[in-house]
């Protein structure tokens, strides 16, 4: 594919798409696992997560709160997944910025 100043601006158009998907993938895993704090503590509260150890603890919090878990590891499932989105577009923007640099050096030695 010919470098051409669309194709530029649509590589940087696709880095900043992905870098805002990114953010809102890492907001959406913030706010599960304050959903999952918070249920945490009010199955505490209610007595049904307690134990003599966090081993104990910890089961049945995930047998309470399965779903709220479950939610939380889409959340950073997701944001893995953006998060490599990402590292692909870097990866072409460095590309591009090489091909650039290579031109660059052509144009002077002709």
């Amino acid at each position: 594919m010919p470098l051409t100043e669309s194709v530029i601006d649509d590589a940087y158009a696709k880095l900043a798409k992905t870098r805002h998907d990114h953010w809102q993938a890492s907001e959406r895993t913030v706010l599960r696992r304050m959903e999952l704090t918070k249920a945490r503590a009010d199955k505490m509260t209610q007595g049904l997560i307690d134990g003599r150890n966090e081993a104990e603890r910890e089961a049945k919090a995930r047998h309470h709160l399965n779903e709220e878990f479950i939610e939380v590891e889409l959340a950073e499932i997701e944001e893995r997944r953006v998060a490599f989105a990402v590292e692909l577009c870097k990866i072409e923007i460095d590309r591009i910025q090489t091909v650039l640099r290579f031109l660059a050096l052509n144009a002077k030695a002709s």
